[in-house]
């Protein structure tokens, strides 16, 4: 769970490490410890990917279903891609569909293809009707 997963990655410090951020170069001595967002990126970004891949791999669907439910679990991604798409009334409540808007920026939008997108064709179609 992702629970499991953020006590899992809630590690403790070495005394050396609460009063440096660099060798050699002190600094104040400070709590670190990675936050929320950190931890859900590392599982957007890594473990999800990697029991998802597993899963198809060994052809054990539960695997695959466990990652897609992670994903619908974590915290949207907050990124100049995901703001964009915020600014063209796409709001998000999941990573699962910050995912998708990603995809859909590399595959659609990167390579100009807005008309075989039904985004990109409703945005162009709501553009020509405002400016008229």
């Amino acid at each position: 769970s992702i629970k499991e997963v953020e006590n899992m990655l809630d590690v403790k410090l070495a005394n050396y490490w609460k009063n440096h951020y660099r060798f050699d170069q002190q600094s104040i001595n400070r709590t670190k410890k990675l936050g929320k967002t950190t931890v859900h990126l590392i599982l957007i970004n890594t473990i999800i990917p990697f029991l998802f891949h597993y899963g198809k791999w060994s052809k054990e669907e539960r695997y695959v279903d466990k990652a897609l439910n992670l994903l619908r679990s974590c915290l949207p991604e907050s990124n100049s891609i995901i703001k964009k798409w915020k600014m063209l009334g796409l709001d998000t409540t999941s990573a699962h569909a910050t995912q998708g808007l990603l995809q859909l920026k590399n595959e659609y939008c990167t390579m100009k293809k807005c008309l075989h997108c039904s985004i990109g064709h409703s945005i162009i179609k709501r553009d020509e009707r405002s400016s008229f």
